[in-house]
């Protein structure tokens, strides 16, 4: 998770001698002809690789995705292919392959797994057309590959529709999963196969379309566009829906950030005055043996046990926030990630 981003030189003093050069790996060999000659040492600077921390963070996110949908020991054969593949170049929407030979020997020891099983989990995880795993070819076994496109479409997926039921409720995401499903219809067969009255049907849809959530498409069929000779079809853009959570998402994040400054202004002078009572007790913790009994209780006399009570009340509300907007900001990544990588 960590790269050189560079170095900063810094000149030896000419009247002693220089200390070998610790140089970066990698480094060319012109590079190390002039530092040696100029007598310079590399201090090397480390920065964040975050393209590789997003891929981690990319990878759990698959394997708790399989683990959701599968169970334990299908999330544990994907977690092991993408340990195995880690360093290898992904070739376009797949990983590297590997062979089952390769698989068998790598998988962890909990859950155990015999090579039936793991044949028939394989072969489980292959099966669909939206598949996290495909099947190569079968040499050494069968040679298996991650599909990472579809994994990261399911997993839009799924964030996606918990969206649209918190936000529009369990009837309207009914009508959402039949338009991801069958593409385009109209509002007559969108309540056909719902189950839903025409009239309760079109009013959810029209409640979506204005939330940007279900897209509209009109075909006539002359060229006045006639409304008794109009095709009108609603259907679901999944790019266009998932840019829409991100903007709700960026927009929840701001709120939740702008709750937590609200809590903490209003308690400000509170909060200063605990975090001076945690100071105290460190200093008096770590002098343990020249602290007095007075000491302590003079500590214990800084804050009462009412405004304790209150601190303690306020920092659970700011943990609250805080946990809310890291929950956002992992949808934020799923959602983003999809967007970038279909």
């Amino acid at each position: 998770l960590l790269l050189s981003s560079g170095s900063k030189k810094r000149a030896h003093s000419p009247d002693r001698a220089a200390p070998p050069a610790k140089r970066a790996v990698g480094a060319t060999s012109a590079l190390q002809c002039d530092e040696a000659a100029a007598g310079e040492v590399d201090e090397v600077l480390w920065q964040v690789n975050f393209d590789h921390f997003h891929h981690c963070l990319r990878n759990e996110s698959i394997v708790e995705a399989v683990t959701h949908r599968h169970d334990a020991a299908a999330g544990a054969i994907v977690k092991t292919i993408l340990r195995l593949v880690e360093l290898q170049e992904e070739k376009g929407s797949m990983t590297s392959s590997v062979t089952c030979f390769e698989l068998f020997p790598a998988l962890p020891g909990t859950p155990l797994l015999s090579r039936q099983e793991l044949n028939l989990y394989l072969k489980l995880l292959c099966d669909g057309a939206k598949a996290f795993v495909s099947k190569l070819g079968d040499q050494g076994g069968g040679t298996f590959a991650v599909h990472v496109g579809n994994c990261l479409e399911h997993i839009c997926h799924e964030a996606v529709t918990s969206v649209v039921q918190e936000k529009f409720g369990s009837k309207c995401l009914r009508l959402f999963r039949i338009l991801m499903d069958k593409k385009n219809l109209e509002e007559k067969q969108v309540g056909e196969i719902g189950m839903m009255p025409l009239r309760e049907a079109r009013e959810r849809l029209y409640k979506m379309m204005q939330a940007h959530f279900v897209t509209f498409l009109e075909i006539p069929k002359s060229a006045d566009h006639n409304p008794t000779r109009t095709f009108y079809l609603f259907s679901v853009n999944m790019e266009h829906v998932t840019r829409t959570c991100v903007e709700h998402c960026y927009k929840a994040i701001a709120n939740l950030q702008s709750k937590r400054h609200h809590i903490e202004s209003e308690n400000r002078r509170l909060l200063d005055r605990w975090h001076q009572h945690e100071q105290h007790r460190i200093k008096l913790e770590a002098a343990n043996s020249k602290a007095t009994e007075e000491d302590w209780a003079l500590l214990d006399e800084e804050i009462t046990p009412a405004e304790k009570a209150q601190i303690e009340k306020t920092q659970a509300a700011i943990s609250k926030v805080e946990e809310g907007e890291l929950f956002v900001d992992r949808c934020v990544l799923k959602l983003r990630r999809f967007a970038l990588e279909s």
